[in-house]
């Protein structure tokens, strides 16, 4: 049994006005790791197309890393060790992200967008329709 602390509106998709297109900017990346390690959640379930499981994604391996979300980012994965686990239901396909272990952000401060990889990152279970 899972247990869901709060309803998280970043798994939601860009109708809902807060995962913006792709990249995710990586402010609502930190507002979201930070808000699931303090709500105890024990998954992180995406609804929407491929930015919303890429941020899920992100927040997956931002939330069992010991420094900023960013950080992943900065050396492309390569410091991404485990992740929460993360449950996709697309809404719409376009990315191929429901079943592949990358992810894109950016951070629009530095001017920067970059991807992170990880055999970690793979969704746990897809549903496509």
């Amino acid at each position: 049994m899972f247990r869901c602390g709060a309803v998280i509106p970043i798994a939601m998709s860009y109708a809902s006005g807060f995962v913006l297109n792709n990249p995710t900017e990586v402010g609502m990346l930190r507002t979201a790791t930070a808000r699931y390690k303090a709500e105890g959640c024990d998954c992180i379930i995406a609804l929407g197309g491929g930015s919303t499981a890429d941020s899920a994604k992100a927040i997956a391996a931002g939330v069992r890393f010991a420094g900023d979300v960013w950080g992943l980012f900065e050396h492309r994965g390569a410091n991404i060790a485990s992740a929460e686990p993360v449950y996709v239901v697309l809404t719409l396909s376009a990315s191929g992200s429901e079943r592949n272990g990358g992810a894109v952000a950016q951070d629009d401060a530095a001017g920067a967008k970059w991807s992170i990889r990880s055999d970690a990152l793979f969704p746990r279970l897809s549903f496509v329709d």
